[in-house]
């Protein structure tokens, strides 16, 4: 099996050339996106950006604030704009890092206070992150960057849902952060569910990632798709994938690989197979007598 850190260094090269990313309605300045296999011991130090690390291997402490964490393989964390913070005692540590920063000036309000709460999470070190959507996607970009695929076509659609999923990854978990608009008006609820679904189709997003960016239960989300959109949130998810499929056949000249990777499907041959069940023809077909 490939691993992420094959060609890293010309990965990182490429996807270097994207240096911003648009996600929640807010341009996002990408300082810099990082990796290294035998990471160095760094001083305790902060600076005026986030920067989200993943732990591909090795071990390390990890010092934020008053914190300290141990570090190990599958740990992601955040650290914050003007938190002193530092890794040291570093044992064979590989790390994956990105840093970023709102550009205010170019972003809605509703992105400027998202990443208001960002600064303040208490969710800033995750353990166990491996399966996370952020993460996926991440090892994703940096296999495809590897390999010099499409970096508009593929790779930025992917960098954007990226980096929404990973905002929503640190964002205050249900029991600390109660959703208090799903009582009075929960139709409200279910549009920023398929808002936040439609601007993230290229990720494989399961219906906790939703819950937590919404911030109420798995239960409540999915009681919304039934009630009021007559389906399970996994049919509601597979037809949007599957719409978007139609119109990127219909009026794009996109390779079905491609547009397979922007549906968020994990290979062409299960794309082929859903879109042919849900439409009652192979994804080539359609695209003959639709385009």
């Amino acid at each position: 099996m490939v691993s992420v850190f094959d060609n890293l260094h010309s990965a990182l090269v490429y996807l270097n050339q994207i240096t911003t990313l648009e996600c929640y309605g807010g341009v996002f300045k990408i300082q810099n996106w990082a990796g290294q296999v035998n990471h160095a011991d760094n001083v305790l130090h902060r600076h005026s950006f986030f920067e989200v690390c993943y732990v591909m291997g090795g071990s390390a402490v990890y010092l934020d604030g008053e914190n300290e964490f141990q570090l190990k393989q599958g740990d992601l964390f955040c650290s914050r704009p003007q938190v002193w913070h530092r890794i040291h005692k570093g044992r064979s540590l590989g790390l994956l890092w990105i840093s970023f920063e709102i550009d205010e000036s170019r972003s809605a309000a509703e992105a400027i206070e998202l990443v208001r709460r960002l600064e303040k999470t208490d969710r800033y070190f995750i353990s166990n992150a491996d399966f996370l959507p952020a993460v996926l996607a991440w090892q994703s970009m940096l296999m495809q960057s590897g390999q010099r695929q499409g970096l508009q076509d593929i790779v930025k659609p992917l960098a954007n849902g990226f980096l929404s999923a990973l905002i929503s990854s640190f964002q205050f978990s249900d029991d600390n952060a109660p959703n208090l608009e799903l009582k009075s008006d929960p139709t409200r609820a279910l549009k920023q569910a398929r808002t936040f679904i439609a601007d993230n189709l290229t990720l494989p997003l399961q219906l906790g990632d939703i819950a937590r960016y919404l911030h109420i239960s798995e239960r409540q989300l999915s009681r919304l798709f039934h009630d009021y959109e007559s389906q399970t949130f996994v049919q509601y998810m597979r037809g949007e994938r599957i719409r978007r499929a139609e119109e990127l056949l219909s009026e794009s000249s996109k390779t079905i690989k491609e547009i397979a990777a922007e549906c968020g499907f994990e290979s062409v041959h299960y794309f082929t197979r859903v879109f042919a069940e849900a439409v009652g023809k192979p994804p080539g077909q359609y695209r003959e007598e639709n385009g």
